[in-house]
């Protein structure tokens, strides 16, 4: 069987090689797991080399790895084209007979030895997706240097902004100065090499205190935001999904950071599941507008029960917030609990007055109690309070 192969993302393909020669560059290193391969004898699609039984050894979980140089199996058993049991018995027996008949036997193997046949050529190969190779700031730094090209300036210095390197972006920047020609793109990229590195600096400060159990509501969306501009949004997914699976180490604070990301990016599954470690591991005490801002999420996320549940027990601890109570007379008011909505409205309006009041008249939620006698007293606007 003939092969064709091809380095993975490149398009140029290589061959034909036997299926010897094919074991051989998988053996030397030149043939990897990744790398594409096309047999001429079906001729149908190029697939990966890994596909191929007993091509590679395999790891504990199943999958082809490279050949150890120290323990390269033997591939005796292989049979390719080139081998003809039956011409070497013919050689070994002319051997004990003498040259002329050893000749003849020869030459009557090369009369009968099939005529080479050509495979098709191959399908264009698949080109695959490999991950970029990034030069070192050094060697870019030392071209930037030694060039005394504009376009090549501007060229070095968009893509180092494009991968944050803005060390050698501020060099390629600081090299156009020397270009009268270059004025336009020198203050443009100046402009963007500045906006550039104070967000990423915001960034990285965001994504420590999402580390640290510090983000609000807004400085979640910030986060979000940042992170969409450059497209690098599943990094900071990963991020959020690498601390909730630390249980030892996630605080109440590290799961509310968590379930607002997951929040922003619409990954309400995720964010459930933090609400649900968050309503496990909270402190219940200090601000209510965190709680609050938790039991908005499970409403959202359809969790009015968990919204519920993490407010009762924060007023429980911090009972004079009108806030927390008004947000838990709403929640039960949507769960059709209506005694435990008026009995939460009610210390509302003790702890906020007015204010609370009016919220609560506006608030759709009351709309299924709006009527009744009770809710119409609780909100009635006194004169003085």
């Amino acid at each position: 069987m003939f092969w064709y192969y091809a380095e993975r993302g490149r398009a140029t393909n290589h061959g034909l090689v036997d299926e010897l020669m094919l074991f051989d560059l998988a053996r030397e290193g030149r043939l990897k797991p990744d790398d594409m391969v096309w047999s001429a004898a079906d001729g149908k699609k190029w697939v990966k080399a890994s596909t191929i039984e007993g091509l590679f050894p395999k790891d504990d979980h199943g999958n082809a790895v490279i050949h150890p140089r120290a323990e390269v199996a033997p591939h005796e058993h292989l049979q390719t084209v080139r081998e003809r049991p039956m011409v070497l018995k013919f050689v070994a027996i002319a051997a004990g007979m003498g040259f002329v008949v050893a000749v003849g036997v020869a030459v009557y193997a090369g009369l009968r030895r099939p005529p080479a046949v050509e495979p098709p050529p191959p399908p264009p190969v698949v080109a695959v997706e490999a991950p970029p190779v990034k030069t070192s700031s050094v060697t870019i730094a030392t071209a930037v240097i030694a060039s005394n090209n504009v376009a090549v300036l501007v060229s070095q210095a968009v893509a180092a902004l494009r991968e944050e390197r803005f060390d050698v972006a501020a060099m390629a920047v600081r090299e156009m100065a020397r270009f009268p020609e270059a004025s336009n793109d020198y203050s443009n990229l100046s402009a963007q090499l500045e906006v550039l590195q104070r967000k990423f600096a915001r960034r990285t400060e965001l994504c420590a205190l999402l580390d640290k159990g510090g983000l609000s509501s807004a400085t979640a969306a910030e986060l979000v935001q940042l992170h969409r501009e450059r497209k690098i949004e599943p990094q900071l997914i990963e991020q959020a999904a690498r601390i909730l699976r630390d249980k030892k180490a996630l605080s109440g604070n590290m799961a509310l950071s968590v379930a607002r990301v997951f929040f922003q990016c619409k990954g309400y599954g995720q964010a459930r599941v933090a609400l649900k470690e968050f309503a496990g591991r909270a402190a219940w005490s200090g601000s209510a507008d965190d709680y609050i801002d938790a039991a908005k999420m499970c409403t959202r996320v359809e969790e009015m029960e968990l919204g519920a549940g993490i407010l009762e027990k924060y007023v429980r601890s911090e009972s004079d917030s009108g806030p927390a109570w008004l947000e838990l007379a709403a929640i039960q008011s949507s769960l059709n609990d209506t005694k435990a909505a008026f009995r939460a409205l009610e210390a509302a309006v003790r702890f906020g007055g007015n204010q609370l009041r009016r919220k609560a008249i506006e608030d759709a939620r009351f709309d299924n109690v709006r009527e009744t006698r009770t809710f119409q007293r609780l909100v009635q606007t006194r004169e003085v309070e």
